[in-house]
């Protein structure tokens, strides 16, 4: 059976959500409304419309972390702290037909990862695709002297942002590639855009502690954070290509400040779908190692390092003392690190 991509429109509340979305936009709002006790809260949204795996919990009982919305809890009546399932898919439904009887309006939209956005002087459409971030990439640079349609690309990305933190990533991109030198040379962007939310900035950075967010690190494969945070089960899919560049940059600032570029260096090259259990698990097969070059390639984007030139071309050797990740490389990754540490810090 074909994945249902349907998004929502909820009167008042947002447009354009996805499942998981519209029913944590629609739960939030009603918990803000009435500031209900844990109980009242279940009453009004009982586990069989969700299903087996429950609806809403208290944060600090749940026991399946993939399986709910840990990221925003949610805060109810005696300063209590709950979670919303993030599992739905033919049982988003059930829960509309809810929602409905409690007054909310809703509307399915026609959208299949696309928007267009139109303003008095342009009608242009945006799309994100499975060759994400590479298409995005090349949308942008073609339309880096359009300044129309960089204001509607920067208004998809923030109606997403207002509702959504899966657009974050892409903000980053844009931001990296209209800001970096746009003034001084004919061939880049005629505008910076800039993208700022703190909450996202420490969400996807795992911690606002670096020294836990290198343990984290230690214990799990960036990869696999994702795939379970997110809870998503394929890892070719849109979604996992539109976190990645999110979670990457945000962790890769945050581990600079411990300013060893050794460290860095290997957790770059740590970004490998060999270092995945949910690879090995799984069996998965793969040809080419594609996260290796997406790494790559967004390093050179967000930071301007162009790993591939003869500046980089040197043979270094990874010790493995900090992620388990012990090889030879002909990329100077350490190199490479200093530069990054030098633009953060």
């Amino acid at each position: 059976m074909p994945k249902d991509f349907t998004k929502y429109y909820v009167e008042g509340l947002g447009k354009n959500l996805n499942k998981r979305e519209l029913i944590f936009t629609v739960v939030k709002d009603w918990i803000e409304k009435n500031n209900p006790s844990f109980e009242e809260l279940q009453k009004t949204f009982p586990d069989d419309v969700q299903g087996s795996k429950g609806f809403i919990r208290i944060e600090s009982e749940v026991k399946t972390v993939k399986h709910f919305n840990m990221r925003e809890p949610l805060k109810i009546m005696n300063d209590i702290h709950v979670v919303v399932s993030n599992q739905w898919g033919e049982n988003c439904k059930d829960f509309i037909e809810l929602a409905l009887s409690l007054g909310y309006k809703i509307k399915p939209e026609k959208n299949d990862n696309a928007i267009s956005v139109i303003n008095e002087d342009v009608d242009f459409n945006i799309e994100f695709d499975n060759n994400f971030p590479r298409s995005f990439i090349k949308l942008l640079k073609e339309n880096r002297k359009n300044e129309g349609n960089l204001d509607a690309i920067d208004t998809f990305i923030e109606r997403g942002l207002a509702v959504s933190h899966l657009n974050y990533g892409a903000g980053k991109i844009f931001e990296a590639l209209s800001s970096r030198g746009h003034a001084d040379r004919d061939e880049d962007f005629v505008s910076p855009y800039t993208y700022s939310k703190e909450d996202y900035d420490v969400a996807f950075s795992l911690s606002e502690d670096v020294s836990e967010l290198k343990e984290k690190l230690q214990e799990q494969n960036l990869i696999d954070i994702i795939l379970e945070y997110e809870a998503i089960e394929n890892i070719e899919s849109l979604e996992f290509k539109l976190f990645y560049p999110a979670y990457l940059i945000s962790i890769v600032n945050k581990l600079a400040e411990l300013e060893d570029s050794e460290m860095l260096a290997e957790f770059i090259a740590s970004q490998s779908l060999g270092n995945s259990r949910f690879v090995e698990d799984s069996g998965y097969e793969y040809g080419s190692d594609w996260i290796v070059d997406l790494c790559d390639e967004l390093i050179g984007v967000l930071y301007g390092i162009d790993s591939s030139s003869d500046d980089y071309n040197n043979e270094i050797t990874l010790s493995g003392n900090y992620f388990g990740v012990s090889m030879d490389a002909g990329v100077d990754y350490i190199k490479i690190s200093e530069e990054i540490i030098a633009q953060v810090i």
